[in-house]
């Protein structure tokens, strides 16, 4: 039986810029950082026989997000909808929704549409540097 999350995982082209983005304007911090190389049970468990990559783990409270930088093999970008099989996006509840998306909009993000009031929610979704679908949620309603 399940017992928590631990992470979701995400594979970038820049790990640099993807740190900066989660770490420095989203406000999580990193957990640690690592190089695989050499470790063939690695590549076998993942399914890359010779993986050569970087790991950086980032935490938000209980929230961790797995950032990888492949260098062998190296993927490819793919233009994924919501709405295509296998998608996943990321939400994170924020507290100042209109100055992270003014850090967001000067590093060059464009938002999919203006945030939007769904009641309980202010709600706004970005793509990351790699396609990544991001949400930011702003509670609307205050807890008794």
């Amino acid at each position: 039986m399940l017992k928590e999350m631990h992470h979701t995982g995400l594979s970038v082209s820049d790990m640099e810029r993807s740190i900066e983005l989660y770490r420095d304007i989203l406000g999580m911090e990193v957990e640690w950082d690592a190089t695989v190389e050499g470790i063939p049970e690695f590549g076998t468990i993942i399914g890359l026989p010779g993986v050569r990559e970087r790991i950086v783990m980032l935490r938000l409270n209980n929230c961790r997000i797995e950032l990888f930088q492949f260098y062998k093999p190296k993927g490819k970008k793919l233009n994924r909808r919501q709405c295509d099989l296998g998608y996943m996006h990321v939400a994170f509840l924020v507290d100042e929704l209109d100055e992270i998306c003014r850090k967001l909009t000067e590093k060059g993000i464009e938002f999919y549409s203006k945030a939007e009031d769904l009641g309980v929610f202010k709600v706004i979704f970005f793509k990351g540097f790699d396609g990544e679908t991001i949400e930011l949620m702003l509670p609307l309603m205050k807890k008794r």
